[in-house]
């Protein structure tokens, strides 16, 4: 019997293409996935075909697509996945050989360990990587024959190559109950050294894993299916025979039973007999009850990874899974936290969440009613509708969060408020590592989810208090007005924030007749106390935030002494050089642009506040969202509330310090120190408000779940009221449903059948739009017309859209046969 792995992808057709069957074609297809690197570093389908898919088809070699992802961050500016230090400081890597065997990735850096920097760029290259190589699925075969279950059903037809970034975070696992999967994993990829990382580089080192048969290993003797072990069902186990079984899977997992043969030969054992004695297999010097007591602990978010060695035999290790997100170069994916940190859940409207892709096994809402699951609602926007109904009667006002003690003024009443998607978490602790700060979780995400609650507040049951704002584009924003003009096109080449504020701020001084310390001698005290380095020129956010939260009398007085819950991000933690403690932010801060770089946003002081990273990924969803369709006519204001921290004194130039010297002090302009407590972005399609959402500017957590929540509310609410825009968003949603539900049909085990000629003109709906869209470089209405005229027209007529404000499409409404393709695709995803 010879085993073979066979690499495929899926076509516009839905029907899979593999990899030896015509690389031109591939090419072509593989650059159409991936727009951005077409022209970067030289790239095109020819170059492509004959640097990677032809070398591929002979090797599929993860140094391949290792060699795509740097060609595209060499030489590509202004990542939004990266800090803005990049562009200055590129990771340094020695010359990469791709065809070495084994090939070692070598960093050059004086830094030891690696910066983060370098972190950040390492993680986005890996990142990059692994979506270049998800491209392709595998399929498993036995003497070119499909591997078949009992029922006749194909299994290990749809696996994934393990990615870079996964195989980091599994190298990284404390957990001694994977040891051997470890060993296993050095030598497909060995991180042991981070500045020369070790790739075997061996088509029988590559690990493949199932994302849709999670935790289920199938016992398989040539193309034969023997049995069917769910880890899930046996963790739970409830009679002998399951018991068994997980004993056995305990004894693989742990190294004991480490020949595949053997662990095969058990396995027909205990399928032939179920209730087979335990005792065959395990040690006589090993107490079963004890280790039995392990099966609910050890095996838990376990799985099999497969690989086909060089003798070409089937072989598998037991290992942990974590989710691959293939982070580099997809807008925020790079910086939210991952999703497989937490543990969530989601309920709302099922075509939205489905298109965004949102998984459908977590679509459960019963446990919210529970009041101990743990889960806490994230801040998913929302639309609420008004009515001219004021707030008059005095429980209406502390239901909406109306400042008890300060004059109301008339406030609408808001009639309802429609939130497309309800999102829960909880991190899931234990060996769960984070991806972002802070390391060891997050408390409950602040929730702004009251349209009339006034946030511009700090507040206790006595004494609110009211904090500073600061607008985007300083004088451009007047009261009344809409805001300035989003150009969905950055103003200038990017400059280094931290380079900007430190420039803007160091000479600074905090009394405005030009007497006493200036911002630099404080700072420099600070670091000193922190550090045992020099500062540089520079003013990085999160030393910001720290200088101000150790320095500042204002901050002191107004805020930590007498709210002290208000700043949870602030905590007493030991220092850098060690010895003392100290009030520490507990998450990466970074300079927030409040009027995007990317919709033509300046890189002056006037437009930056500090304020955590996941802030700042919250924002970008909102910016990625608005940008979708580049629309016309839209407008923002962006506000940040800060903390009462002191103000400095300046001309009122950006960026001339030399200014201040030269304005009469009377002329002085106060500035406060920026850092950002809570934001609201507002969004303005002709004058008419169309989006609104208040975030916290000092969050802890924000998943990539959240960020296509956020992304896709404001590409909805910034589109439906427009037109052409509202065909297009539509289109665009129905398009992305039928592509994910036909694709997802397919790859289920065994596969959901499609093929009957009703869904023909449905399957066809995705490519039509996606041509429309290319053809909106000639005529803008492309797409209009493709859905108000025929062929479109037959399908998107037949999605339904709420007739109210929100013009939201009624998941209710699905046409049939894809109704019922959908409930059946939620129940075997469900099962």
């Amino acid at each position: 019997m010879s085993f073979t792995v066979y690499p495929y992808y899926l076509d516009q057709n839905y029907l899979p293409v593999y990899l030896y069957t015509d690389t031109g074609r591939i090419a072509t297809d593989f650059i159409a996935a991936f727009p951005e690197l077409d022209g970067v570093g030289g790239m095109s389908v020819a170059n492509l075909k004959t640097d990677l898919i032809d070398k591929v088809a002979a090797n599929f070699r993860p140094s391949y697509f290792l060699s795509v992802a740097l060609k595209y961050y060499k030489n590509t500016q202004n990542i939004d996945d990266l800090p803005a230090g990049d562009d200055a400081s590129k990771l340094n890597f020695a010359d990469f050989n791709a065809e070495a065997n084994p090939c070692t990735f070598t960093i050059n850096s004086g830094a030891a360990p690696l910066t983060d920097l370098e972190k950040a760029q390492l993680d986005y290259i890996f990142g990059f990587t692994d979506r270049l190589m998800n491209f392709f699925s595998f399929e498993f075969s036995c003497d070119d024959t499909e591997i078949l279950d009992t029922q006749g059903n194909q299994v290990l037809g749809n696996l994934s190559i393990l990615g870079m970034q996964t195989s980091y975070n599994l190298f990284q696992l404390p957990n001694a109950e994977i040891a051997s999967f470890k060993d296993r994993l050095t030598q497909y990829v060995n991180f042991a050294n981070m500045k020369g990382i070790v790739f075997g580089n061996q088509i029988y080192r590559n690990l493949f894993y199932s994302g849709i048969s999670q935790g289920i290993w199938y016992p398989i003797a040539g193309n034969k299916v023997l049995d069917k072990y769910n880890i899930k069902n046996l963790i739970r186990y409830n009679n002998q025979s399951d018991a068994t079984k997980g004993l056995l899977l305990l004894r693989w997992l742990y190294g004991a039973v480490a020949d595949y043969d053997t662990l095969l030969a058990i396995a027909t054992q205990i399928q032939l007999s179920p209730n087979l004695d335990p005792k065959t297999f395990i040690p006589a010097n090993i107490d079963i009850g004890t280790l039995s007591k392990k099966i609910s602990i050890d095996l838990v978010n376990k799985t099999p990874y497969y690989w086909v060695d060089q003798n070409n035999v089937l072989a598998a290790v037991l290992g942990r899974f974590i989710p691959s997100l293939g982070g580099g170069g997809v807008g925020g994916r790079g910086r939210a936290d991952n999703v497989d940190e937490n543990d969530f859940i989601w309920s709302g409207n099922e075509i939205i969440g489905y298109a965004i892709g949102l998984p459908l096994n977590k679509q459960n809402a019963i446990l919210l009613f529970s009041d101990d699951h743990g889960f806490s609602a994230a801040n998913t926007p929302f639309f609420a509708s008004k009515s001219r109904e004021n707030l008059i009667d005095a429980e209406d006002k502390k239901l909406y969060g109306v400042i008890k003690n300060k004059p109301t003024p008339n406030i609408d009443k808001p009639l309802s408020a429609h939130r497309p998607i309800f999102y829960f978490k909880k991190f899931k602790g234990g060996d769960t590592k984070r991806k972002n700060l802070p390391r060891d979780g997050y408390p409950p995400p602040r929730n702004f989810n009251s349209p009339l609650k006034n946030f511009k507040f700090i507040e206790d049951d006595k004494n609110p208090l009211r904090l500073p704002d600061k607008k985007m584009k300083g004088s451009e924003v007047k009261a009344g007005t809409t805001g300035v003009t989003l150009n969905h096109q950055q103003s200038m080449e990017r400059e280094n924030a931290g380079t900007v504020m430190g420039k803007f701020l160091y000479n600074k001084k905090f009394k405005k007749d030009d007497s006493g310390d200036n911002v630099k001698t404080e700072y420099n005290a600070y670091f000193a106390a922190n550090y045992q380095t020099d500062p540089s020129s520079s003013l990085p956010a999160t030393d910001f935030t720290n200088y101000v939260a150790q320095k500042d009398p204002n901050l002191k007085s107004k805020v930590l002494d007498i709210y002290p819950k208000a700043t949870p991000y602030l905590k007493q933690m030991v220092v850098p050089k060690g010895g003392a403690n100290a009030l520490r932010v507990v998450t990466d801060q970074e300079w927030c642009h409040l009027y995007g770089h990317g919709d033509g946003g300046p890189d002056i002081a006037e437009n930056f506040v500090s304020g955590s990273k996941h802030c700042n990924t919250e924002q970008l969803a909102i910016e990625t969202g608005q940008r979708k369709r580049k629309i016309d006519g839209l407008t923002a204001k962006i506000t940040a509330y800060m903390l009462p921290a002191r103000t400095v004194w300046y001309s009122g130039s950006s960026s001339e310090d030399s200014q201040d010297a030269k304005v009469d002090p009377a002329n002085l302009k106060e500035f406060p120190l920026p850092l950002a407590h809570v934001i609201r972005y507002k969004v303005y399609k002709d004058k008419n408000l169309v989006f609104e959402h208040w975030y916290d500017a000092q969050s802890q957590s924000f998943d990539y779940n959240e960020f296509l929540i956020l992304e896709e509310f404001v590409d909805y609410t910034t589109s439906v009221m427009g037109d052409p825009s509202k065909y297009e968003y539509n289109a665009s949603l129905i398009s992305r449903f039928l592509e994910r539900l036909f694709r997802d049909c397919a790859k289920v085990d065994p596969p959901i059948d499609c093929s009957n000629a009703t869904f023909t003109s449905f399957k066809a709906f995705p490519a039509g739009y996606k041509a429309a869209k290319q053809g909106k470089k000639a005529d803008p209405n492309a797409i209009k017309t493709y859905v108000t005229t025929a062929p479109g027209k037959t399908i998107y007529d037949q999605f339904k859209f709420d007739d109210n404000e929100t013009k939201m499409i009624l998941s209710d409404k699905i046409p049939e046969p894809i109704n019922a393709t959908f409930q059946k695709l939620i129940k075997k995803l469900n099962a």
